[in-house]
């Protein structure tokens, strides 16, 4: 029998119940990474191989679609302002790695946060030519929020001062602040926006729009998704 590789993609954008999620047996606290300029030597993400033999472990920055939450390959604007090192390591069954996010010399946006991926393929070691397994290799995606020259508070601070209006297109989101936010939950009088729609994220100092075809309703509740993957408090906002 041959030795197959089955690709899947996987994306963490949807909210997270408990701070610490779990994809093909790998385990870590955070679904979302933020530094600042600062850090000038980078932040550190671990995480635990449970699964029942060693992996390969390669690791990288992407480009964020911000309307989908997937990796955007299409962007050659700017190059992602990190590295990930290590770009290849072996991890053990059982065993903790740690990868290091090091700015590189691509400064980010100053005065807004600025959103990327951290990327990382599992790839499980074959144990020899007699393994006939169906090996499945998996990218994870997390979003890193870069704060450079960020003067604020924080995501539910800043969920505070988000305004909704009606459009022709449907809801209308207007962040003031200079934060990324991503939606955890976001109902419509009493009707629940699709979770495919929660990928969308509200961007920073403009208005975001939310298609929606129900019929114009009077309020909005919602919730994001703060530093430490954790829901924010619950926001009712009247729809002007």
């Amino acid at each position: 029998m041959k030795y197959f590789i089955l690709w899947l993609m996987l994306f963490f954008n949807f909210p997270l119940s408990a701070q610490s999620a779990n994809t093909s047996g790998i385990s870590f606290n955070f679904t979302r990474i933020v530094y600042s300029e600062k850090d000038t030597k980078g932040v550190i993400f671990q995480a635990r191989n449970n699964t029942p033999g060693p992996v390969l472990i390669q690791a990288w920055g992407s480009h964020i679609n911000t309307e989908t939450g997937a990796v955007d390959d299409s962007r050659s604007d700017m190059e992602v302002p990190f590295i990930v090192l290590p770009p290849l390591q072996r991890v053990e069954s059982g065993e903790e790695f740690t990868l290091h996010l090091r700015p590189n010399a691509t400064p980010p946006p100053v005065g807004k946060e600025s959103v990327w991926l951290l990327s990382f393929k599992t790839i499980p070691v074959s144990r020899g030519k007699r393994d006939n397994s169906l090996a499945v290799t998996v990218v994870t995606s997390l979003k890193v929020f870069i704060r450079n020259g960020v003067n604020g508070v924080g995501v539910e601070q800043a969920a505070g001062q988000v305004t909704a209006a009606w459009g022709p297109e449907g809801l209308m989101l207007n962040n003031p602040t200079p934060y990324w936010l991503t939606l955890s939950s976001l109902k419509l009088d009493k009707r629940e926006l699709a979770r495919t729609a929660l990928l969308k994220m509200v961007a920073p100092m403009r208005t975001t729009t939310f298609p929606w075809n129900g019929g114009r309703p009077q309020q909005a509740t919602l919730r994001f998704i703060d530093e430490y993957s954790m829901d924010t408090p619950l926001v009712s906002l009247k729809i002007k």
